[in-house]
């Protein structure tokens, strides 16, 4: 009898600088190669071709930073979390970092099961060289704009798939926008995004949306995922 018990950790981890145009099978890479480097004692799968047992969270979509991304790992001994965190840290490049490590029961639940929303910073920049008056205009079309969408019960774009065309319906992944800040030429926003059965959707999707009204008054400045908000199970 087999009474190897593998040790389960959940990583949050931040994902910024350079790493922000990486691609989420590239990071999944990147992430491999520096556990290896960093001698964690990582539990593999079985079969002719073992793997490390790692699994990721959803994808980042590029260009955006991370702040809070989660992932899970087995190793084949207990580490103290603040060692795990500290080894992998040393090992990690530039714009990937462990922001720290928790221990877990063993569980079944999977990562997708899990999270239900994704809370992503939006940045909006204001271009207009008028005057105040005009950029306080443009913020409050912004906001209209918003509200608007919010009331909408389907909102239907179409998208190129890679065999044909498809419309796809926004509105059951929009969980809520809220204002956080209103500055001389920015507008922050809050954008939580509903995660239906680990699937999601661009946030600059639903931001293009909100934008149609400004035309080329405003545009997104950066986007940033802040964290995942958990299933109570």
């Amino acid at each position: 009898m087999n009474f190897f018990m593998p040790y389960l950790y959940r990583l949050i981890y931040r994902k910024n600088g350079p790493l922000i145009f990486v691609s989420h099978l590239d990071l999944n890479s990147i992430f491999r190669r520096t556990i290896l480097r960093a001698k964690i004692p990582v539990e593999l799968t079985e079969g002719f071709n073992p793997r490390l047992k790692v699994s990721f969270g959803p994808a980042l979509p590029l260009g955006i930073a991370g702040w809070q991304e989660i992932m899970e790992i087995s190793l084949a001994e207990p580490l103290a979390e603040e060692l795990l965190v500290d080894r992998i840290n040393k090992a990690a490049p530039s714009g990937l970092r462990i922001v720290r490590a928790e221990g877990l029961l063993q569980q079944k639940i999977s990562l997708n099961k899990l999270l239900k929303c994704a809370s992503y910073l939006v940045y909006f920049a204001f271009e207009i060289p008028i005057g105040v008056n005009s950029i306080k205009n443009c913020q409050s079309r912004l906001e209209a704009a918003i509200m608007r969408l919010l009331r909408e019960k389907e909102i239907i774009i179409t998208t190129d798939t890679k065999k044909r065309m498809a419309e796809l319906n926004l509105r059951p992944f929009l969980h809520k926008i809220n204002i956080l800040s209103r500055r001389d030429d920015r507008l922050i926003v809050r954008l939580i995004i509903n995660l239906l059965q680990g699937r999601s959707i661009n946030p600059y999707l639903i931001m293009n949306k909100i934008m149609e009204s400004n035309g080329d008054s405003v545009t997104i400045e950066k986007v940033i995922r802040e964290k995942f908000i958990l299933n109570t199970l």
